[in-house]
């Protein structure tokens, strides 16, 4: 009876294991201080926009990281030193990330094929083939367009030399049958979703002075159809990133006439999904996370693409089970806090934009003469600035250390948007000063620091008490280790 009971009990710790996911886990290490932050999945699909957890490495001294996993997942790491990338990892497995001399190396189950990932695909990127598809495209854009002749030489030209390797690693036993399926998904779902960008391009005539004809364009709607269905037929697509589908239903949608809109959104109201209504063309297995991310970052960038209040009663009553729903609650009671709740010590000083038309100028005004000036270069409209303004506390115990040293946001907006930026420099408590840069000096900053290049945001920059330029590009507060490195040597700090 004994025997029975105790084989029943481990039939149920099996099949418990089976239905609660199984724990994967990571071991960091770093022969040096660093710190990484870790973007797990949420909902079990790839999460891009919510830091999970943050880790302080330590010379010889090993961190575990553990995470429920169903299947497989797709996680997101990112280090001071300026080291980004995705790597798969599989229900069970235990992997290990070193971080040596600021080379990431991979240890444990299917070691080889996240190395491969992170030297590949991170580094290399499918990018780096975009001149051969653009002659690709220019090859066979003639009178009569060809578009399986573009996915078939696309197709034909870049994924053999990726499918090789992961052959090869497979069938030298450095990585699983089952984890070579994923690579090949990866890259799939890659290819699919850079020839749906080209082809959105081709329909909107924005390639080569190409103008398709009414028969191109609806060539061009089928293919993109077709292909749309093959990235669905893949498993999990969320779980490796969101792309291509958000890009297919924001284009699908734009083919719809009004009366097909407004059979999409029902008895909906329209603001309860604004800019997002392409969205109700997903399936619910994607439609519930792809607007939860969404959300997510309409709250971070401080936009109002839709009703935020309609919107998360949609989600809360269709996919009450969500992990979207407890982070984004939490950032609608951050958005509503007085001005008051979120003050510290530090304020943000707003400067004249108008008496201030060189970096030289800027150097003199009260409170910053005689020091050295950190300049941030932003807009309200750049994503990519935001999302540097999550580091603001790291990057600000950093400032703080150096002697003699403030710091300066500088807007590149027009008067026109004054009052959403004043809002956006109190949402994210952009403490110290803050400046809308008049033309005049928008003019000093591009002759002085962009040159002939063109002038682009985010940028960060250094002065000397003289308003001299020290560096005109530092590393993004997101390689802290980078920018302390180049802080170090231009303030002759030992």
């Amino acid at each position: 009876m004994k025997t029975k009971i105790s084989f029943l009990l481990f039939i149920l710790l099996c099949l418990s294991d089976i239905v609660s996911g199984l724990t994967t886990s990571i071991t960091f290490r770093s022969n040096s201080d660093i710190t990484v932050r870790i973007n797990k999945p949420i909902d079990g699909m790839f999460n891009f926009y919510v830091f999970s957890d943050k880790l302080d490495l330590k010379p010889n001294i090993s961190i575990n990281y553990e995470l429920k996993l169903y299947d497989f997942g797709s996680l997101m790491c990112e280090y001071s030193n300026g080291n980004f990338f995705r790597i798969l990892v599989q229900e069970g497995d235990h992997l290990e990330i070193d971080n040596i001399n600021n080379q990431i190396i991979f240890k444990g189950d299917n070691a080889a094929g996240n190395q491969y990932l992170v030297d590949n695909y991170c580094e290399k990127g499918l990018g780096f083939y975009f001149p051969k598809i653009e002659s690709i495209f220019k090859k066979n854009i003639t009178e009569k367009i060809d578009l399986n002749g573009i996915d078939i030489a696309f197709r034909d030209s870049i994924i053999p030399s990726y499918s090789i390797d992961i052959d090869m690693m497979k069938k030298e036993g450095k990585i699983t049958a089952r984890f070579a399926a994923l690579m090949s998904n990866n890259l799939y779902l890659a290819y699919i979703g850079i020839l749906l960008k080209h082809f959105e391009g081709l329909y909107k005539g924005r390639f080569h002075n190409y103008k398709p004809s009414v028969s191109d364009s609806v060539q061009i709607i089928k293919k993109m159809n077709e292909l749309y269905c093959q990235g669905m037929t893949i498993e999990n697509p969320l779980k490796y990133y969101f792309y291509p589908f958000e890009d297919y239903y924001f284009f699908k949608y734009r083919t719809l006439d009004a009366a097909k809109k407004a059979k999409l959104m029902g008895n909906y109201d329209s603001d309860i999904f604004g800019a997002f209504s392409n969205l109700l063309l997903a399936p619910d297995s994607l439609q519930g996370i792809l607007l939860g991310k969404n959300f997510v970052s309409d709250l971070q960038n401080m936009y109002n693409s839709f009703d935020h209040d309609k919107m998360l009663k949609y989600l809360t009553d269709k996919f009450p089970e969500s992990e979207y729903l407890p982070i984004i609650r939490d950032l609608m009671k951050t958005q509503i806090k007085k001005p008051a709740e979120k003050a510290n010590s530090l304020k943000s000083i707003i400067l004249d934009s108008k008496t201030i038309r060189t970096l030289k100028e800027l150097s003199q005004v009260n409170g910053i003469k005689g020091k050295r000036v950190y300049i941030d270069l932003w807009s309200i409209s750049c994503m990519p600035c935001k999302i540097q303004f999550k580091y603001f506390e790291d990057l600000h115990k950093l400032l703080n250390r150096y002697e003699n040293l403030v710091s300066v946001y500088i807007t590149t907006d027009e008067e026109k948007v004054d009052a959403m930026w004043r809002t956006q420099v109190e949402h994210y408590h952009l403490t110290g000063y803050n400046l809308r840069a008049s033309k005049a000096l928008f003019n000093d900053i591009q002759q002085r620091v962009f040159k002939k290049e063109p002038f682009t945001v985010p940028r960060y920059i250094l002065l000397d008490t003289n308003g001299t330029i020290l560096n005109g590009n530092l590393p993004r507060p997101q390689a802290l280790d980078k920018l302390k490195a180049v802080l170090d040597k231009e303030l002759n700090v030992k």
